[in-house]
């Protein structure tokens, strides 16, 4: 087994590598005579390009997941505590040199100190001194990098606040960095049989990956049968999903973190075994096997062998104009001239299939319209957690400690979820993009026998796997090559509105703690002051500025200009390498019979310097093969 996990390792390596080359030559390749790479292409590009994949720690709090990341490392780095620690996203790099800093979302980064990660990322440290002030920037994440002894380079750990948590923004913030994991490692331990809100979240999960592994922590503090009874029990909950994971059914493994971060810091394989983290790592690097080095191989594989498909079929239609009767290379170029005016009917300005996907993109925005709203009424959960909170207070020393970060928490939790808001909404759209350009790519494509067999089942359209098979690797950087900047349909007015809070709210942070120290009376100062700076979020986004329109509507239309160009530009590309298939061979029809012979010539250099792609999609397509055989035999 090891000799094949170490196999494996390198196959991945080799055709990651191969599919890099594959894409330089591509991008490289300049020739009038081949039609343009579309948008895919770039994407697919830039994903196998990528270094680090998100593999995403969550679960309910508590339950140990820093800790386990503690012990991954064989450091204490991240904040662990007895109460809620962890309020904020921890992106851990496999690096062999220690670093820390500071992530925002408009991408300003700030590097800071080892002793700084409890300050910005601990819940604890915010009940007692305060919420971070970053003068209206909005904290993204706090990027750890730090040497992972077990995992390869290529995995980012990402360890997040946790779900069914006190505090309100914690599992949004969980479940936003879950719709981008490549994988989801879920802590439980042994206390308490799973429960309805953490199955709704492996529900959530398994939508987005099928990769996702069960681990148990704290095996040290409870008796081997308890142990062996909560597994039981908890893999009897969790059956009905089993078939919905890429393992086929629901396997917990329990690990000791206490003896796992001993073993690591201090390299001692009797401790190693007794953590049982053995059986927890062959687990893990066969989900990592499948997600980074398999699946998405395959998937960029599938669109590059699209592309070159495209690239050989252009050439072989040039090929039999240049020696086909004028008759028959009439008859070509009808049937060129006929899919052109279907293309135009169909996803022209005013043809059918542009209208549902304007109609897709209109939805999806008006869904974002209708999720604004709800966030900025007066019942939001956002503002009802902390009425409640404030209800709840048993003692002056308490309310004297929420004063002092009430405005602040107010403001990172509007913030937050107005982000969160807009990125399902570009989620959403970005999907819509994804299938519109890669419908187009099936139109253009012609006859197919003339690329490499695809490696994926002849049912599956390049849409499925695009859509379907990992829709959040073909997100981000799809948009990015559309758009030209990441989150560019958002950016500008999120940072708008971030810093507007920021300066709004911060006016009134402090100054309760000089009232009246009777608890009914802190109460109902914090009600009010909780009250007003609803109404200035409020004011802010929803009351029309001197250009008559709303922050919420400038959001809007921006999306929706943005959203119509990407369509413009991808249209307009598809329609380009038609136009040029056409153009060339309008030019054979009319070509003498020595342009004819050069066009032959060109044609024969033009594939004999493709030669080397097609060559490079062969070999990936072995690989692959290869590859699938090993990982079934882990």
């Amino acid at each position: 087994m090891n000799a094949n996990k170490k196999e494996l390792e390198l196959q991945i390596q080799n055709i990651r590598a191969l599919l890099r080359d594959t894409y330089n030559r591509i991008t490289s390749f300049q020739n009038s005579q081949i039609p343009t790479p579309d948008m895919s292409v770039k994407t697919a590009g830039a994903i196998i390009q990528q270094e680090q994949y998100d593999v995403v720690v969550c679960g309910e709090v508590k339950k140990g997941k820093s800790s386990f990341i503690n012990a991954l490392m064989g450091d204490e780095v991240l904040p662990t505590n007895t109460q809620v620690a962890t309020s904020q996203v921890f992106r851990i790099i496999n690096s062999d040199t220690e670093e820390y800093t500071l992530v925002f979302t408009d991408g300003q980064r700030q590097q800071i100190s080892r002793q700084d990660l409890s300050r910005y990322g601990s819940q604890v440290d915010a009940d007692l001194y305060g919420e971070p002030i970053f003068r209206g920037r909005q904290l993204d994440y706090i990027e750890v990098k730090h040497p992972i002894p077990s995992l390869p380079k290529s995995v980012a750990l990402i360890d997040t606040p946790g779900i069914g948590a006190l505090y309100a923004a914690h599992e949004q913030i969980t479940r936003n960095y879950l719709s981008k994991a490549a994988a989801v490692i879920f802590i439980i331990d042994p206390k308490n049989p799973i429960v309805v809100k953490e199955r709704e979240f492996i529900e959530s999960a398994l939508k987005v990956t099928k990769q996702i592994m069960f681990v148990m922590t704290k095996m040290d503090n409870y008796d081997e049968n308890v142990i062996a009874t909560m597994i039981s029990r908890n893999e009897e909950i969790l059956a009905p999903y089993g078939k919905q994971t890429a393992f086929g059914r629901i396997s917990i493994q329990p690990v000791s973190s206490t003896l796992l971060f001993d073993a690591n810091k201090k390299k001692d394989e009797i401790l190693m075994e007794m953590s049982c983290f053995e059986e927890v790592k062959d687990t893990l690097l066969k989900m990592i096997y499948n997600t980074v080095g398999f699946g998405i191989s395959a998937e960029v594989f599938s669109v590059f062998n699209l592309y070159n498909t495209r690239v050989m079929q252009s050439l072989s239609e040039l090929q039999t104009a240049a020696t086909a009767t004028p008759t028959l290379v009439r008859e070509l170029a009808e049937k060129k001239q006929q899919k052109q005016q279907e293309f135009i009917q169909d996803w022209g300005t005013n043809g059918a299939k542009m209208k549902d996907i304007s109609d897709s993109i209109s939805k999806h925005i008006q869904a974002m319209d209708n999720n604004a709203r709800a966030l900025f009424s007066q019942m939001n959960p956002i503002i009802t957690n902390l009425q409640r909170e404030i209800d709840n207070l048993s003692s002056s020393s308490q309310a004297e400690a929420l004063s002092r970060n009430l405005s602040s928490r107010l403001a990172d939790a509007y913030g937050k979820a107005w982000k969160d808001i807009m990125e399902e909404c570009e989620k959403n759209i970005e999907n819509v993009l994804i299938r519109y350009d890669a419908h187009l790519s099936d139109v253009d494509l012609g006859d197919s026998s003339v690329g490499v067999d695809s490696y994926q089942a002849k049912s599956r359209t390049l849409v499925d796997r695009l859509s379907t098979g990992r829709n959040s690797y073909f997100t981000g950087a799809f948009v990015a090559t559309v758009f030209a900047a990441p989150l560019a349909i958002v950016a500008a007015p999120l940072t708008a509105i971030i810093a507007g809070i920021g300066v709004l709210l911060g006016i009134g942070a402090g100054y309760l703690t000089q009232q009246d120290s009777e608890l009914k009376q802190w109460k109902q100062n914090l009600k009010e002051h909780l009250s007003k700076c609803y109404s200035q979020i409020y004011d802010n986004f929803m009351v029309r500025t001197e250009n008559g329109e709303t922050k919420l509507q400038v959001a809007k239309k921006e999306i929706m200009s943005q959203s119509m160009k990407a369509i413009r530009n991808i249209y307009e590309q598809h329609k380009s390498n038609i136009d040029k298939q056409m153009l060339l061979l309008e030019q054979q029809m009319q070509a003498d019979a020595q342009a004819k012979k050069q066009k032959q010539t060109e044609v024969a250099q033009i594939l004999q310097t493709w030669k080397p792609i097609h060559e490079n999609l062969v070999k990936a397509k072995t690989l692959l093969e290869q590859m699938n055989q090993l990982r079934k035999s882990l």
